[in-house]
């Protein structure tokens, strides 16, 4: 059950969207939330300068402290992202407040998805935005915030895009896989007495088992959901995202990992592409 989430705070667009789809959860969880903003140490430490032969592998390097005015250049960094931060989870927090709900804002350093994934080892879900502040800049490889966390994280996270609107209906590409499981799991558990409408899709290339999935059906059945089936051939990638604009839905939910995971981190898994380029929030399950 989600009984905490934690949200990812940076104070671009998607970040607030990611902190009003957090709100949303809690409110119909009666679920506990915090913001957390990080100050990326990446930002705000000083680079370190040493002297040295560069002809001789065994010299010794010696640290030149920086000049004064580069200190105080690094200093005014740090403070001006602090202060900002500040500005961040106040936001946060009133917003919060204006749904009813108490948030708890916190302001931390270090390396933003190692520290997001850590916090997050004590909460049921996180939220981040699927783009942060430097969204402008379009992200085709491996390597964001995001992306790294959604790599780190051993709790379901929830990526959101900047546009916010209520969950209601949930495309749930299903392969059978261990994570796949877990996912169906953490819907009944958490999603199926808010949002019913759930389509279960299954897309093949030219392989298919002809398994029409009806242990599952019968699952979801027993808890009061109805599900779509919806079975498609072709590029997994591109039915998972084909489907969820033909279907309306609200959210995509997938499995971390598809059945071979060694192939998929190498060659780059249907669930990292599908969070690069889907227009609604993805929520991932481990």
């Amino acid at each position: 059950m989600i009984k905490h989430i934690l949200v990812a705070v940076d104070g671009s667009p998607h970040s607030m969207s990611a902190l009003r789809y957090g709100l949303d959860i809690a409110r119909k969880n009666n679920a506990s939330i915090e913001a957390l903003f990080v100050i990326d140490r990446r930002k705000t430490q000083m680079p370190y300068m040493y002297t040295g032969g560069a002809y001789d592998i065994s010299y010794e390097r010696i640290y030149i402290p920086p000049d004064p005015q580069m200190r105080e250049f690094y200093e005014k960094i740090h403070a001006d992202i602090r202060s900002f931060g500040e500005k961040v989870i106040s936001q946060c927090e009133k917003e919060a407040e204006d749904a009813g709900l108490e948030c708890n804002g916190m302001i931390e350093e270090g390396f933003p998805a190692e520290l997001i994934a850590e916090r997050g080892r004590c909460a049921d879900l996180i939220a981040i935005g699927q783009r942060g502040e430097n969204a402008q800049y379009k992200r085709d490889m491996v390597g964001s915030t995001t992306e790294d966390l959604v790599r780190r994280s051993v709790r379901p996270v929830l990526v959101c895009p900047a546009e916010h609107w209520a969950i209601e209906r949930i495309l749930f590409p299903y392969d059978r896989s261990r994570s796949a499981e877990n996912a169906l799991r953490y819907y009944i558990n958490n999603f199926h007495e808010t949002t019913d409408q759930l389509v279960m899709m299954t897309a093949s290339e030219g392989n298919s088992e002809n398994d029409s999935h009806e242990q599952e059906r019968r699952f979801l059945e027993e808890h009061g959901v109805t599900p779509k089936m919806l079975f498609t051939e072709g590029s997994p990638v591109h039915e998972v995202l084909a489907a969820a604009k033909r279907e309306k839905s609200d959210m995509i939910m997938i499995g971390s990992h598809g059945r071979n995971k060694i192939v998929a981190y190498i060659l780059g898994s249907t669930t990292t592409i599908v969070l690069r380029k889907s227009e609604v929030p993805v929520l991932i399950v481990y």
